[in-house]
């Protein structure tokens, strides 16, 4: 048998709106009475969902990569030509 207790985590879920371009609009809406006429529909909130779990891990990573390479930008950007900032070159 199945429990009808579930964690408190399972299937939470926030909404958010986004703005979409109209043409890309209208080949969603096109796409669900195509499949509608099957007995199919599209999941655009698990679609929407899984992309944007993508972008996130995308960005994770390129701001991991930008917090090890910030200190050598640093560095370097202190150290023009060799020299410290406010160092007298003679």
């Amino acid at each position: 048998m199945t429990s009808i207790l579930v964690s408190k985590n399972v299937g939470r879920m926030a909404r958010i709106r986004v703005q979409i371009p109209a043409t890309l609009m209208a080949e969603i809406e096109a796409i669900k009475l195509e499949a509608e006429g099957h007995g199919l529909t599209i999941d655009v909130a698990a679609i929407c969902a899984e992309a944007l779990a993508r972008a996130v891990k995308q960005a994770r990573a390129e701001l991991a990569r930008l917090a090890h390479a910030a200190p050598a930008s640093n560095g370097a950007a202190a150290h023009k030509g060799g020299q410290a900032d406010g160092e007298n070159v003679a």
